[in-house]
């Protein structure tokens, strides 16, 4: 409240996260409200995918509880629960009890450990899958084959970078799922031949939603960065992307996209600025719009002769 800023790593990330998954689901015809989400890696990356989604599980009808139980959390010690002894405070608001583990079957634990990746898998049964933990092939055959007898489609997030980390390779990801799962990586990958044809791999990058973020709040001198700013983007983002009406289509828009899209967030993100009253430099939608046309910047060179 005093310097309008954010948190790349925390709300970059989760932005694009959200906007995936949003996307993945509308083109799958799935509602959000309707889906068990793991989170693997429970740093600051994946407790800010999990607080995005959270609010948007709210936004989409549930409470915040019923929201809470959405998401499932886990950490180097597995699965986030009560019985742990070593958790971060971060993890709060999903950490499970004794009798959410019991309610799915899964065992209590110690006060060492929780339950593990697959067998959460295969007794929480999530929708989508989400990996921040730079655990390299974390997400095995066992895994995936697991998470597709639970749902038929599922989004899968392997988001860790750089590429040697990542929790598993898109070419294993459908060679295992069948060609059924919608991806994003964190880091680039090449296309992937499958049996209904070459598969475009979309890139979880962070350039989706900071550059207009953070243009269009300085723009409208915006005198923070609200959440509701932020949620414009999430939404710009997800309208930009081509698995919304094909989910055979890649799950992120090309990098070569990266200014059209940005435009269309910064666009999203100074009306939203202005509908809370925190534009300082734009007082309708119309002002807005044009402090974007009249703050961008266009890079001209002159033409250089040889002597």
């Amino acid at each position: 409240h005093r310097i309008a800023s954010f948190n790349d790593d925390i709300q970059g990330t989760s932005g694009v996260a959200a906007a995936a998954i949003l996307a993945g689901l509308r083109g799958l015809g799935r509602p959000l409200a309707g889906e068990r989400i793991v989170i693997f890696g429970a740093g600051s990356a994946g407790c800010g995918i999990a607080e995005r989604l959270q609010r948007l599980l709210e936004q989409a009808g549930l409470s915040h509880q019923d929201a809470a139980a959405r998401i499932w959390p886990i950490d180097r010690f597995g699965l986030v629960h009560e019985g742990l002894a070593d958790r971060s405070e971060a993890v709060a608001p999903w950490v499970k009890s004794a009798a959410d583990l019991a309610a799915m079957g899964l065992p209590a634990g110690d006060g060492g450990q929780g339950p593990e990746l697959l067998a959460v898998i295969e007794a929480v049964q999530p929708g989508v899958l989400i990996g921040t933990s730079t655990r390299a092939g974390a997400f095995d055959q066992a895994v995936v084959e697991a998470l597709c007898r639970g749902v038929e489609r599922p989004i899968v997030l392997p988001l860790s970078n750089p590429t040697p980390l990542a929790e598993i390779t898109p070419e294993n990801l459908l060679r295992w799922s069948g060609g059924r799962a919608l991806l994003a990586t964190g880091s680039p990958f090449a296309p992937v031949a499958t049996a209904t044809g070459e598969r475009l791999i979309g890139q979880c990058n962070n350039c989706f939603v900071f550059p207009g973020l953070g243009f269009a709040a300085m723009a409208v001198g915006a005198t923070q960065v609200s959440e509701a700013m932020i949620d414009a983007s999430i939404e710009a983002l997800a309208g930009a992307i081509p698995a919304a009406s094909d989910p055979e289509a890649a799950l992120m828009p090309p990098l070569s996209q990266v200014r059209a899209v940005s435009e269309a967030v910064a666009d999203a993100v100074a009306l939203a600025a202005v509908a809370e009253g925190l534009a300082t430099r734009a007082g309708t939608p119309a002002e807005a719009r044009q402090r974007l046309v009249d703050c961008r910047w266009e890079p001209e060179y002159r033409e250089v002769l040889p002597g």
